[in-house]
């Protein structure tokens, strides 16, 4: 029953339409902040850094 006390308070509305406007520009922040493939490992394959650290010269 918590939707009709949002619907009768315009306060209460303005309340929390002020705070998730505040957590979403948090989130987009946060999604800004982040790089490359929104902060996913693509290849987390073990072999890789051995394979790439022997083909180095010496």
């Amino acid at each position: 029953m918590a939707l009709l006390p949002f619907l009768a308070d315009p306060a209460l509305r303005w309340r929390i339409t002020a705070v998730t406007n505040k957590v979403e520009g948090s989130n987009g922040f946060s999604a800004w902040l982040r790089f490359g493939n929104d902060g996913v490992i693509a290849d987390n394959d073990p072999a890789e850094p051995r394979t790439s650290h022997s083909c180095r010269p010496t």
